[in-house]
């Protein structure tokens, strides 16, 4: 299931609807919305995107909310699917099968390494199509957090309790304020990351499948990965 994600300017407006937060700080927000995100440690915060990257004087500027990549392909300049190398093997979330493609892309001569925003390649001049994780943000450049009621309360409260926080240290309020809004974050916060762990059994089954598989495959990159969630049977003789 993908989720709807909506932009931190709506939970900051919201939590600046709270008396006492009014004259909250935007960069207080974000910094206490950047930190629950990585308390929940949730994968929804994460979208799978690709995109073209031109590779000019073995450097490409890989896109602003890239996180980590997951595929690298090299086509030619009219993206012809017959050209496509695999750059490679970890995983292809292309979803589609080349013909042509390299059967062993351990054979391949293409070779990438990224550093910052950038890609550096094995050849000078050329095009690359790119699958990556990325933060997902709007057109402002603004995170978008996934819309799901514990997710959002937990970073609607963790922003709360720690403008209050800091209001309690110099006095400005009473601690019990503070310490109603550091309660609720407490909730929401454990709610997220429980909810993560209430997938779907098919879904939990996959995963558990692939984690125990008994043999290693190397293979699996010929079959774009179609069969990696299956459950494996073991052979005995008798």
């Amino acid at each position: 299931m993908i989720d709807k994600f909506i932009s931190l300017k709506v939970i900051i407006d919201r939590v600046m609807m709270n008396p006492g937060a009014e004259d909250l700080p935007y960069d207080v927000a974000v910094l206490a919305a950047s930190d629950t995100i990585k308390l929940i440690a949730n994968p929804v915060f994460l979208i799978s995107l690709d995109a073209y990257v031109n590779i000019e004087d073995y450097r490409g500027v890989l896109p602003i909310n890239y996180l980590d990549i997951t595929k690298v392909t090299k086509v030619d300049s009219n993206l012809s699917e017959t050209s496509r190398r695999s750059m490679s093997y970890n995983s292809d979330p292309f979803f589609k099968s080349y013909d042509d493609r390299e059967m062993n892309p351990r054979e391949s001569s293409f070779r990438y390494k990224t550093e910052g925003r950038y890609i550096f390649t094995s050849f000078s001049e050329g095009k690359l199509h790119v699958a990556y994780t990325a933060v997902p943000v709007d057109f402002d450049g603004v995170i978008m957090i996934p819309d799901r009621v514990s997710i959002v309360k937990a970073i609607e409260f963790s922003i709360l309790a720690t403008w209050l926080q800091k209001k309690w240290f110099i006095g400005k309020i009473t601690p019990d304020k503070f310490q109603w809004a550091d309660r609720e974050r407490n909730w929401y916060v454990s709610k997220a990351g429980a909810d993560f762990m209430m997938e779907n059994l098919d879904k939990r089954q996959s995963i558990a499948n692939t984690i125990n598989t008994l043999m290693l495959n190397d293979e699996h990159n010929v079959n774009d990965y179609r069969e990696l969630g299956l459950k494996e049977y073991r052979k005995r003789s008798i």
